[in-house]
């Protein structure tokens, strides 16, 4: 690399050491540079595809969930229907009779 000295109009030529470490200096400085864009572009994709995965994962059981909460909600409103009111009707005529005998009977 050539440079101009000041105040002359005569280019600098530096030895073959000092290009040679200006060199090494400078390759050094990228291999920095790059190095920390790679490992930042790597530690976005990796957290992209992590938020993606989770995404994926997440609405997978999700689904399955409400899967088994409509199925639970059909099964209780199926049992609310005729069976339970056979269960009630059978419940009320066990009491009146455990009453009538009780009267009838009366207490021991």
């Amino acid at each position: 690399m050539m440079k101009q000295q000041r105040g002359s109009g005569l280019l600098f030529h530096p030895s073959p050491k000092q290009a040679k470490r200006e060199l090494t200096e400078h390759l050094q400085q990228r291999a920095t540079v790059i190095v920390a864009k790679t490992t930042e572009e790597q530690r976005a994709a990796m957290q992209e595809a992590a938020r993606l995965a989770f995404r994926s994962e997440a609405n997978g059981q999700a689904e399955t969930l409400m899967k088994a909460i409509r199925a639970e909600a059909a099964q209780v409103s199926k049992g609310f229907g005729p069976p339970m009111a056979t269960y009630a009707g059978i419940a009320v005529v066990s009491a009146v009779l455990g009453a009538a005998l009780v009267k009838l009977f009366g207490a021991a």
